[in-house]
C-alpha cells in the first residue's frame, strides 16, 4: 500500500510539473528565455582577441559591432491576437537579444523604447490600456532575457500610429503589434 502511494505521488509531480511547462512553453510562448548564449559568444571573442589591440579597444570594437547591428535590424515588431496582451516572442532573435543586452550593458544610459499598438476597434481607452498592457508584457520578456528594467522605456500609443489600414482584417492584424527599438 506505500509503495501505491509514493508511485502516485511521483505521479502527481510529474503531472504538476509537465502541466508548468505546458503553460509556461505553449501557452505563454516564455520558454526560450535568451539569457547568456550571444553574450557568452561575444566575451569570448573579446577574451580571444590576438590583433594587438588593447582590451579597451577590442571592447569597444565589439560594442560597435553591436550597435551597427542593432541599428540595421531597425525596429523588432511582435504582433498580437485580437484584444490580447499575450503573445509569441519567438519573432524576436536571440542574436538581436544578446547583442542588444551586451549594447546596454556597455552604455548604461541607452534606452529601448517599447511601444504597444492597436487596432481601431474598441474604445479609445479600452486601446490606450492594452497599447500599455502590450508594451508591458514586452518589456518583462525583455527584463527576463537580463535587459535591466531602467533601460526600458514603454509607452502605448493606442491606435494613433497604424501602419496599415483598419478597414480590413489583414491591415488590422499588422496594427496589432509592439514594436521595440533603441532610443537614438
Amino acid at each position: 500500500m506505500r509503495n501505491y502511494v509514493y508511485i502516485l505521488f511521483i505521479l502527481l509531480v510529474i503531472w504538476i510539473a509537465g502541466s508548468g511547462y505546458w503553460y509556461v512553453c505553449k501557452v505563454r510562448g516564455d520558454c526560450g528565455v535568451y539569457t547568456q548564449a550571444g553574450t557568452d559568444q561575444m566575451i569570448q571573442s573579446f577574451a580571444e582577441n590576438d590583433t594587438g589591440q588593447s582590451s579597451a579597444d577590442s571592447l569597444q570594437t565589439l560594442v560597435d559591432e553591436a550597435e551597427d547591428f542593432l541599428v540595421s535590424a531597425d525596429v523588432q515588431r511582435v504582433y498580437f491576437d485580437i484584444s490580447s496582451a499575450v503573445c509569441d516572442m519567438s519573432a524576436i532573435s536571440e542574436e538581436y537579444l544578446s547583442k542588444l543586452k551586451f549594447y546596454l550593458e556597455n552604455y548604461p544610459g541607452k534606452k529601448v523604447i517599447v511601444t504597444g499598438h492597436t487596432d481601431s476597434s474598441g474604445t479609445a481607452s479600452f486601446n490606450e490600456k492594452l497599447g500599455q498592457q502590450r508594451a508591458d508584457y514586452v518589456k518583462d520578456f525583455l527584463v527576463r532575457t537580463g535587459i535591466l528594467s531602467g533601460s526600458i522605456d514603454c509607452s502605448s500609443r493606442s491606435f494613433r500610429d497604424p501602419v496599415a489600414s483598419n478597414d480590413n482584417s489583414e491591415g488590422r492584424a499588422k496594427n496589432r503589434r509592439t514594436e521595440i527599438s533603441l532610443l537614438k
